[in-house]
């Protein structure tokens, strides 16, 4: 399957690209020391407490329902903001 340019941008920004398919010059946001690296390190190490405070299995389906519908939130206003960057960015 063919990645738009959106696609493209985005799965470079998260790492999930081979070298020679990343867009150069875009960064993957999720690389060692990036705060996005950072930050999903923090949402790993919660949902691990959150487990074991409540005595519940590794990756619960609810917990991973909620971290997957925040990221499909995430990957959808992504997809909208680089759409409107392109159609009004020259505008400032």
């Amino acid at each position: 399957m063919k990645l738009s340019f959106a696609e493209r941008v985005y799965e470079t920004m998260q790492g999930n690209l081979l070298p020679m398919d990343m867009i150069p010059g875009v960064e993957d946001a999720f690389a060692q020391g990036e705060k996005c690296a950072q930050l999903y390190a923090e949402v790993y190490a919660a949902e691990r407490r959150l487990e074991d405070r409540l005595g519940m299995p590794s990756h619960d389906a609810d917990v991973e329902t909620l971290i997957r519908a925040l990221l499909d939130i995430q990957e959808e206003l992504c997809y909208r903001m680089y759409a409107y960057g392109a159609k009004y960015g020259m505008r400032e």
